[in-house]
């Protein structure tokens, strides 16, 4: 009987390394398609890098802190706010003056 080693652990390192390749090819891309521009404009060939690696930092940390939230404390946090929102989860009618009323003030 032979044992298969797994690739994975879990169901969500794949999509964090799909996600990391992702965002190692697009920081590349950035790079390599402005530092002739940032370096005319800004005479500083890393002024878009640093720019787009501070944004991607500051996703990375808001990636790690919605993650701690559950799943399911979103969906009671969802169906409250819909429910204030003029949408009614018993009989599906919808107040859409209401509903755009509540959505923007």
């Amino acid at each position: 009987m032979r044992i298969r080693k797994k690739l994975w652990n879990n169901d969500a390192e794949p999509i964090m390394v799909i996600m990391v390749v992702l965002l190692v090819l697009g920081t590349i891309n950035v790079f390599s398609s402005s530092f002739v521009l940032a370096t005319t404009d800004f005479e500083n060939p890393y002024h878009f890098l640093r720019r787009h690696v501070m944004v991607m930092a500051l996703g990375l940390v808001l990636f790690v802190i919605f993650r701690k939230i559950s799943s399911r404390r979103c969906l009671r946090l969802s169906i409250h706010r819909i429910d204030s929102a003029g949408l009614s989860a018993k009989n599906n009618i919808i107040d859409i003056e209401h509903f755009f009323h509540t959505l923007y003030t």
